[in-house]
């Protein structure tokens, strides 16, 4: 292999390199900033207000336990819930 393919060879894979951590922190930029197509701010219940996804749990019994840590913390009445969207528990303000 000559001296020319062998730097190609390293610039190629360091561009490689790059992209896939490009496209790594647009998708962690899109999980953070939840928002439709159209621009509209896409809110539920997997995400809080702030557009950061909401910490998921995998039993109830997980979930109420952080509930009652946090209700603790700041007075609000707080309530586990299913997610529709991942299908794990969150935490969030009881209505």
């Amino acid at each position: 292999m000559s001296e020319g393919t062998e730097v190609l060879l390293i610039v190629g894979a360091i561009v490689a390199v790059l992209l896939w951590n490009f496209r790594d922190r647009i998708r962690a930029r899109q999980m953070r900033t939840p928002f439709t197509k159209t621009g509209k701010r896409l809110v539920d219940s997997h995400f809080t207000k702030e557009g950061h996804p909401k910490i998921g749990y995998a039993t109830k019994k997980e979930a109420m336990v952080e509930a009652k840590r946090l209700q603790r913390a700041d007075g609000a009445r707080m309530d586990a819930y299913r997610c529709g969207g991942c299908r794990q528990w969150h935490v969030g303000h009881a209505k």
